[in-house]
């Protein structure tokens, strides 16, 4: 999904360093699932799981525009398919958190948190 709707890098479950380029930079962390039900006939197991996606730029000027499109891209793609492909029963994104990260004898890095939720089921919690 975040992948393909920006043209940024996108990085799994790695701490970004004090370099992020030009194009910014986003890091996708898998986040914790949860069970929020259960089906007994046929036995399933309703799952809200929550990614954590975090875009970074790194700009004297223009960060705010380079994390603004590339947020606006994700929120669009969200919006295109919030089952993706039916392998979910919905998605959802949350506020945004936003923070300037201080970089020692560098430019400043601006940092925007958006909490994605997947809803789906499992036959098994270890699915």
């Amino acid at each position: 999904l975040v992948t393909a709707a920006v043209s940024a890098p996108v990085v799994r479950n790695e701490v970004v360093g004090a370099e992020i380029g030009s194009a910014g930079r986003v890091a996708l962390f898998d986040g914790q699932p949860r069970v929020t039900g259960t089906v007994l006939s046929p036995l399933s197991y309703d799952i809200a799981h929550d990614v954590e996606c975090i875009i970074y730029a790194q700009a004297r000027t223009g960060a705010e525009a380079i994390t603004d499109g590339i947020r606006q891209a994700i929120a669009t793609s969200i919006l295109a398919d919030r089952t993706l492909g039916n392998r979910c029963h919905w998605l959802d994104a949350m506020l945004v958190k936003f923070e300037t990260i201080a970089v020692e004898g560098g430019e400043d890095i601006r940092a925007e948190t958006i909490r994605i939720t997947m809803e789906y089921s499992i036959s098994h919690p270890l699915s």
